[in-house]
């Protein structure tokens, strides 16, 4: 078996059909430590997110509707989406679902997208803060709650204290 040194993080934020938005916290203090002469960072290489519903299943949206789901990943906490433009954004992303029918259930047409991911860089993503904030928001078409979770694809990396502290800078 080849040798890696990745590592899988999980969070999740639930969010009722209601459009408020809702953060949860990911703690990386076992992660990330900012020293006098060197540092350990977090690296993200990847992250991959799923829309779901208690059951596991894709969320049932409203006769007719069309439903959105955006998510973003901060290292900042925040009451409200924050856009592409904010220093704080690590990932983010959306999904678009219509329902054709005639009745409240599975979307006749699912869409989403990626606006960041640290995949598409080119040696991922570092991180030098405690804590990751995930914040998602559910629109009032889906017909009940949704569950966005993401999996995040890791690595530890080591800095020199002077990297490390304008990285940390640079993150809040």
């Amino acid at each position: 078996m080849a040798k890696s040194d990745n590592f899988y993080l999980r969070v999740e934020v639930v969010c009722p059909a209601d459009q408020t938005v809702v953060e949860q916290e990911l703690d990386l203090g076992s992660y990330v430590n900012l020293g006098p002469k060197s540092s350990t960072l977090l690296r993200i290489n990847a992250v991959d997110v799923a829309f779901q519903d208690a059951d596991g299943l894709v969320p049932a949206v409203d006769a007719g509707g069309a439903a959105f789901a955006n998510w973003v990943l901060a290292t900042q906490p925040s009451t409200t989406m924050t856009r592409i433009s904010d220093r704080s954004i690590v990932s983010s992303g959306s999904i678009q679902m219509y329902n054709a029918t005639g009745g409240a259930g599975s979307p006749s047409a699912i869409s989403d997208q990626s606006d960041i991911n640290p995949r598409q860089m080119v040696d991922g993503y570092d991180v030098a803060v405690d804590t990751l904030y995930l914040r998602g928001v559910a629109d009032n078409a889906f017909n009940e709650t949704v569950y966005i979770g993401l999996v995040l694809e890791c690595q530890q990396i080591t800095a020199n204290q002077s990297n490390a502290t304008a990285l940390a800078i640079s993150q809040t």
